[in-house]
């Protein structure tokens, strides 16, 4: 999101360099949470990974820029470091990505789910193109 919240967020990503981050709206969530509540037979007590994409920095950029016609609107690298030095778990979280993360293969439940990629959330659901 626009803002500056969304600028750190955005520079946090840059730090990952070449890690690809698990990505998945909001709104999917909880499409899929109450589909759970009026199917107890279908997903009772299953465990399962919901992830729309994942996405390195690099690709996210280029999206973004195809999209919205400029960058990603980032914050100073510094600001987003020293947040990882005062917040051990946001330090933790960022270095469990940098060594690997998590990975999986969502592509069955997105297109069983029709979970949104990271595209059509920034075209239809994202305040960049609204501004």
């Amino acid at each position: 999101m626009p803002g500056f919240i969304g600028r750190s967020y955005a520079a946090m990503l840059r730090q990952m360099n070449d890690r690809s981050i698990a990505m998945v709206e909001t709104q999917d969530i909880g499409n899929v949470a109450a589909q759970a509540f009026f199917e107890p037979g279908e997903y009772g007590m299953k465990e399962f990974p919901l992830v729309g994409e994942q996405l390195t920095f690099q690709e996210i950029q280029r999206t973004f820029r195809e999209v919205v016609g400029c960058d990603i609107p980032e914050t100073y690298g510094l600001f987003v470091t020293m947040l990882r030095w005062a917040i051990p778990d946001f330090g933790d979280t960022c270095r469990f990505v940098e060594d690997g993360g998590y990975s999986w293969d969502c592509t069955d439940l997105v297109k069983e789910q029709c979970l949104l990629d990271f595209e059509t959330w920034l075209k239809d659901e994202s305040e960049f193109c609204k501004i």
